[in-house]
């Protein structure tokens, strides 16, 4: 059996997320001693939509990285099948590889797979001044990657299911931010707040007894 570049291509990406994934969980738990799974409590159709999102990339990725075949398995399309389809999907997986390991050197010990249990500090280094879900989108450019070298039903099936737990973990991530997240910026326009309030304080009281000063000559 030959084995093609397009299954090396795979594998090869599926080795740097899994391995990518084992080094931050153990980062995580090490260094900063808390558990990296998190939680999903109130996100549990998320979290199952996603634990589905995974399964069927996995199945796609590992099938085609092992077997040529499986495209006639799951369904082949043959509209991807298109030289130019297979570059823009080398791209695609490349891309996705170094959104994951910069979103997660980025991340460090605030790194979880679900929510974090408690207040955690809101990233804004690295990767994390361009885009906010970094890790979300370098799985949908995995998904996108394999569909386009792998191309297969289940492989659209797994792009499609994968963008929309993206959206779905981002609202529930955006809703809990107020909450989980310490982003500073309240505490500072609080305090910026209070100065300008301070500041027409002074500035009344300065007209005020400036134009009592005036009465007060006008009438001597």
């Amino acid at each position: 059996m030959i084995t093609h570049w397009a299954q090396i291509a795979v594998a090869v990406s599926l080795v740097v997320y899994i391995g990518a994934f084992v080094v931050i969980v153990v980062t995580v738990r090490c260094r900063a001693g808390a558990s990296p799974r998190g939680h999903a409590r109130g996100h549990l159709p998320a979290a199952l939509f996603n634990g589905l999102a995974t399964l069927l990339l996995l199945v796609t990725a590992i099938a085609y990285s092992l077997y040529t075949q499986s495209l006639d398995w799951f369904g082949r399309i043959a509209f991807f099948g298109h030289p130019l389809a297979q570059a823009v999907g080398l791209v695609s997986l490349s891309l996705g590889a170094l959104c994951l390991v910069w979103g997660e050197v980025s991340l460090v010990r605030s790194f979880r797979v679900a929510l974090a249990e408690s207040v955690q500090p809101l990233v804004t280094r690295g990767i994390y001044c361009f885009t906010r879900n970094p890790l979300a989108l370098s799985v949908d450019l995995l998904a996108l990657g394999v569909l386009l070298l792998a191309p297969s039903w289940l492989a659209l099936i797994s792009l499609m299911t994968n963008v929309a737990t993206c959206a779905l973990r981002t609202q529930g991530a955006q809703r809990s931010m107020p909450k989980r997240c310490d982003t500073g910026g309240s505490k500072r326009s609080s305090r910026q707040t209070q100065k300008l309030s301070d500041w027409r304080q002074i500035h009344d009281r300065h007209y005020r007894r400036c134009g009592e000063c005036r009465i007060h000559t006008e009438h001597r």
